[in-house]
């Protein structure tokens, strides 16, 4: 699994009072069981952290009413006493730390034919993006957190400037950029089905909402989702699975209700 889709396993119980049951077990090598479930994770990110809302890809380390830093300094902590079988970290170690972590930042400079992304007035490239704002919940779907703003779908401009560029030459790459821009703002997506969206937008009732890519990454000019929200993408579907991955069915507690790639909304 690690040598042909980059995962690695993190064995990891269901807790007593979860919300919901495990029912039925594929798993290839017939280990995986309640207390235990076998989970796979991609390695995680290592720049950019400030603007992550969840800490660990199954936000384990995520905790709610705290920040991002609280978030990272816990789990410092937590990757040291177990990963490495160490000591706990002082305060100051984790601070260190956590400094580190959220002061690194990528993102792409220059492209073959637009050159330079930081020319002629645009804002690509990492030193844009480590002075961009962010807090958690900043332009969520359903309200900024802090200032109470309705969502805005433009959340990219750091390309504004080169829009309506002359069509020749490396201004004409430059004008394709800024109406990918436009697009990834713009283009209208009918969002159905998807749990943490249209469940929410409809209070249950399943629903459309009429969004673009930044419905989901609504982050300004990082793109992330801004608050922690699991979202079921359908990447778990059980077209998509393959002989190697295990495969659970889990039973809500208090409806009834079934779900897993096999059993869609069984009752």
């Amino acid at each position: 699994m690690l040598l042909t889709k980059g995962l690695i396993r993190v064995g990891i119980g269901i807790p007593n009072d979860a919300e919901f049951e495990l029912i039925a077990v594929d798993d290839p090598y017939e280990f995986a069981s309640s207390s235990e479930l076998s989970l796979f994770r991609r390695p995680l990110p290592s720049t950019n952290l400030k603007f992550l809302s969840t800490v660990m890809l199954d936000g384990r380390e995520t905790f709610s009413g705290q920040t991002i830093h609280f978030d990272l300094s816990h789990q410092s902590n937590s990757a040291t006493v177990t990963h490495a079988q160490g000591a706990d970290l002082t305060d100051q170690q984790r601070e260190s730390i956590v400094a580190f972590e959220t002061g690194l930042f990528t993102a792409q400079i220059y492209d073959q034919h637009a050159g330079r992304l930081n020319a002629r007035g645009a804002k690509g490239g990492p030193v844009h993006l480590a002075n961009q704002e962010f807090y958690l919940g900043i332009n969520d779907l359903f309200g900024d957190s802090k200032t109470g703003a309705p969502f805005d779908p433009i959340v990219f401009n750091i390309y504004d400037a080169w829009k309506g560029l002359s069509d020749k030459g490396q201004n004409r790459s430059r004008a394709a950029v800024a109406r990918g821009e436009e697009l990834f703002n713009t283009k209208l997506i009918r969002i159905s089905e998807v749990s943490g969206i249209n469940d929410e937008a409809a209070f249950g009732t399943p629903a459309v909402v009429n969004g673009s890519c930044t419905t989901c990454h609504d982050t300004p000019n990082s793109g992330n989702h801004s608050v922690a929200a699991p979202l079921n993408l359908g990447l778990t579907d059980i077209e998509r699975r393959t002989p190697d991955m295990p495969l659970y069915t889990l039973r809500n507690k208090v409806t009834g209700r079934s779900r897993s790639p096999l059993i869609r909304d069984a009752r």
